[in-house]
């Protein structure tokens, strides 16, 4: 006998929007698009939707709370590092700068960093899980957030030369 469907939880919002299409003149932005064209799908002219979830409203299904329990620790974790490694600069943009002890440089020094701030196991507890997929999901984070900030850095001069070109020829 078939085992019956789990029923999930209702997402706290529904979002809906249209990708746009290189066709419609005015809103496509090539610089900003193109690059993510034929990534997780998305195709030009496409009716797109987000559900919107937190802790109260998660899916439920095999190996997830797993998961959920996973990213949770990643993101503890992440508070950390995020203030670590990155600093505000004069004008408020974020800057991507190395501490003096650089304890993402690998996973035995990552660890050991938070081992001492008391955020996983001592005494000789197993630590390998946190060396092999804290630390690389860490790192992932990490150049995540780098290129982003290196991106909007990008197209913030992308659009200053594009309303320089506009401003002057009026």
């Amino acid at each position: 006998m078939p085992r019956k469907k789990t029923v999930q939880p209702k997402p706290l919002a529904i979002i809906k929007w249209l990708e746009p299409d290189p066709s419609w003149g005015m809103g496509y932005v090539p610089h900003i698009y193109e690059p993510f064209s034929g990534l997780a799908g998305l195709v030009p002219g496409e009716v797109r939707t987000l559900e919107v979830r937190d802790e109260t409203c998660r899916l439920s299904g095999s190996g997830l709370h797993n998961h959920y329990a996973f990213e949770a620790k990643v993101q503890k974790v992440w508070g950390y590092v995020f203030k670590d490694y990155f600093v505000r600069v004069p004008g408020g943009d974020l800057e991507c700068t190395k501490p003096a002890n650089d304890y993402l440089k690998n996973g035995s020094s990552f660890v050991k960093e938070i081992q001492l701030r008391g955020l996983c196991g001592v005494n000789g507890s197993d630590d390998s899980r946190w060396r092999k997929q804290v630390y690389k999901a860490l790192v992932k984070k990490m150049e995540t957030a780098r290129d982003a900030i290196k991106r909007k850095e990008l197209d913030g001069a992308w659009w200053a030369r594009w309303r320089n070109i506009n401003d002057q020829t009026g």
